[in-house]
């Protein structure tokens, strides 16, 4: 996983501006520069679709605000076009994964609608829905009354004939059945969303600019919600005065849901290496939300699985690359704990030693990993450093001198030994 180290420096720059638009809220420039960097060749590319889409959304709500209403369809579209089922920032690493991988992926994300809809795994509901597939739509409608009958305080039975009668353009009834699924459950988004467009078809629309406006406070960073109250908005413009709408901007970093995480948690737990494809990644500060959103979910999995060490060693990692070297220190010292002979827990640790000024357990790391019989050329540079500064000149000859035979094109080892000679 190593294809995200192989990009130019051309790019690498290209993202750094991207990025440093995005956190300066110039949506419009950040979305025209990730979108030059989407691919699915390396962690940058990838990455750019998730930020292109989310620049785009937010791009578009500024244009929907000063009523820009076509300038805000074309971004909303855009937004689309990059990230089309609107996957949160857990959900999308997992994809990203397994796409550098080359792997099919593992577990499929359920469709968005099935996550927010559990009770469409009531059987009879699933009944109906796989009647409707099969092109027998009266035998599904009569599936969902029966439900019903049974069932009258249960919003998915409303909102299911809802569909099912706006897919047949019998809006009168669609309207009445997702007023009743909206009586019921009045954050019921999707219902929300479907009654708006059944209104638009029948050109009700200053209903449906209402009714998508609450959608779109409900769900702020959906692109699909932004571009259907911006296409009604537009509608409306045409005729007559532009209602007020009072729009909600995504959060600076948007929340996560738990049950987003589950699959990341479970992905990190498999194939902890997974980490470091995104440690690798380059230090820009709007990366954080990733780094942090990885320490959540080593957490998550540590608690199943404390006795893991290679877990405690990526959580080690992922603290220091978010600058919190004693949480690295206390992570890396259980992960050596644990396994004694862990390589990598071993010279990370003596590293965050020396780094705070920890020397005499720095080199006591460093001759484990020595006596183990691993020959690293950064392990005897760090000694000759330790050495140096000890003022054991001889030592920190021998420890440089090692660590250029081990690698002869080790520059710091070169540049120390030569500034001990003189």
């Amino acid at each position: 996983m190593d294809s995200q180290c192989d990009v130019s420096q051309q790019t690498r720059l290209l993202y750094q501006g991207a990025t440093q638009a995005f956190d300066e809220r110039n949506y419009a420039q950040a979305g025209e520069w990730f979108s030059q960097l989407v691919g699915d060749d390396h962690l940058f590319g990838l990455m750019s679709r998730y930020y292109a889409a989310e620049s785009f959304v937010r791009c578009g709500l500024e244009q929907m605000k000063a009523s820009h209403f076509p300038a805000a369809v074309e971004s909303f579209s855009r937004a689309i076009q990059y990230n089309p089922k609107h996957e949160s920032l857990p959900q999308y690493l997992v994809g990203c994964f397994y796409r550098l991988r080359k792997l099919d992926r593992a577990i499929q994300i359920s469709d968005r609608d099935t996550d927010q809809h559990p009770d469409q795994t009531d059987p009879r509901i699933r009944l109906a829905l796989t009647l409707w597939s099969d092109g027998q739509q009266e035998k599904a409608i009569h599936t969902l009354r029966e439900g019903l009958l049974r069932q009258p305080q249960q919003a998915e039975w409303y909102f299911q004939l809802g569909l099912m009668y706006g897919a047949r353009e019998e809006f009168l009834e669609a309207v009445e059945n997702l007023n009743s699924a909206i009586r019921l459950k009045p954050d019921h988004c999707d219902a929300l969303v479907n009654l708006a467009l059944c209104h638009s078809a029948l050109s009700r629309h200053d209903r449906a600019v209402g009714l998508l406006t609450k959608a779109q406070q409900l769900r702020p960073a959906d692109a699909k919600i932004n571009l259907w109250l911006a296409m009604a908005l537009r509608a409306i413009s045409q005729t007559s005065l532009v209602p007020n709408v009072n729009l909600v901007f995504p959060q600076e970093h948007s929340s996560v849901e738990i049950g987003d995480l589950e699959e990341l948690i479970q992905m990190v737990a498999r194939e902890p290496d997974v980490v470091e494809a995104f440690i690798a990644w380059p230090e820009l500060e709007h990366e954080n939300d990733i780094f942090a959103l990885f320490s959540t979910v080593l957490d998550r999995a540590l608690t199943q699985q404390a006795h893991r060490a290679e877990l405690h060693y990526h959580r080690a990692r992922i603290h220091r690359r978010m600058g919190n070297d004693e949480l690295a220190i206390r992570s890396c010292e259980r992960a050596v704990e644990i396994d004694p002979r862990g390589v990598q827990a071993l010279i990370a640790l003596a590293k965050l030693y020396r780094d705070t000024d920890r020397n005499e357990e720095a080199e006591i790391r460093l001759r484990q990993v020595r006596d183990m019989g691993y020959e690293y050329a950064d392990v005897y540079y760090m000694l000759g450093c330790i050495y140096r500064d000890w003022g054991w000149g001889d030592r920190a000859r021998e420890s440089y001198d090692r660590a250029i035979q081990i690698n002869t094109n080790y520059r710091a080892a070169r540049e120390a030994l030569e500034s001990l000679a003189a």
